[in-house]
């Protein structure tokens, strides 16, 4: 699921609880450029931190890992 989250977020828990579903869903699809999915990828993430939602780095890198279609494993 390749969602772009367009405007302004409202700074509400269920703007919060979404954002974070689309992370969780969000696959690479094949033949994408990586630098497309890396911004689309950040700007979800700018959007959870100014609605003050702390995420690690560490935590960002694994989200993006998980992202990654099976054929970038190697």
């Amino acid at each position: 699921m390749n969602a772009v989250i367009i405007g302004p977020t409202p700074k509400t828990a269920a703007s919060k609880v979404y954002l974070l579903k689309t992370l969780v869903d969000w696959h690479m699809k094949e033949g994408i450029p990586m630098s497309t999915h890396l911004c689309e990828f950040n700007s979800t993430f700018s959007k959870l931190v100014a609605l003050k939602f702390v995420i690690d780095d560490e935590i960002k890198v694994t989200f993006f890992l998980c992202t990654l279609p099976k054929s970038r494993e190697r």
